[in-house]
């Protein structure tokens, strides 16, 4: 009789502690996925005066080679290719690698009035300092 609660308590504890690893899977993958696909942010630091594109794109999909391809689609003329110095710059290529590691909220990329004169002024809006 004995053995027998015995066996029953050890398959509660099993069966127990199975369920507490899928919840806690299921909970880590919620929050992953909340976090992959939080909007973020393409801001334009032009010589003091910041414009945030009007177009966020999500977390999952932040590469250099996306934003270069989302910045493609706000010129002027998409036809026509664009340089931005600061593209190549470690600060930004940091910036990437920090959203992709889940910190901050929006990719801030430097650049000249003359660089900011090829984009479609439309498809930003000013962001006034609080």
């Amino acid at each position: 009789m004995f053995e027998f609660f015995v066996s029953n308590w050890v398959n509660a504890f099993i069966n127990f502690m199975t369920m507490a690893g899928v919840v806690v899977n299921i909970v880590m993958f919620i929050r992953k996925n909340r976090k992959e696909n939080s909007e973020i942010s393409i801001v334009l630091d032009v010589e003091g005066t910041k414009y945030r594109a009007k177009y966020p794109f999500l977390r999952k999909f932040v590469q250099r080679s996306e934003i270069k391809g989302v910045l493609r689609d706000l010129l002027i003329d998409q036809n026509k290719g664009f340089s931005i110095k600061y593209l190549s710059d470690d600060r930004f290529i940091t910036n990437v690698l920090e959203i992709q590691k889940g910190k901050g909220d929006k990719i801030t990329i430097k650049c000249s009035e003359d660089e900011f004169k090829l984009f479609d002024k439309k498809n930003f809006e000013e962001i006034k300092d609080k």
